[in-house]
């Protein structure tokens, strides 16, 4: 349901993944394709969020701000 929300008033959304992680000891590393796995990341602990949004505007950020509150 969030997903949903997000993408409707976000047009660039994903899945969260590895290399999104915040907190604890986030990617060291990350290569150029955006993977940590092959370049020497390191994942220990952090928390990888369930979605990541990239807005293309202030008022699209406001409106992903306003759906995650």
């Amino acid at each position: 349901m969030i997903q949903k929300a997000l993408a409707a008033v976000c047009g660039e959304t994903r899945a969260g993944e590895a290399a999104d992680a915040v907190g604890g000891h986030a990617v060291a590393r990350v290569d150029a394709e955006g993977d940590a796995s092959g370049a020497g990341g390191v994942t220990c602990g952090g928390v990888v969020p369930g979605f990541v949004a990239s807005p293309g505007s202030t008022d699209e950020a406001a409106a992903v701000m306003r759906v995650a509150a």
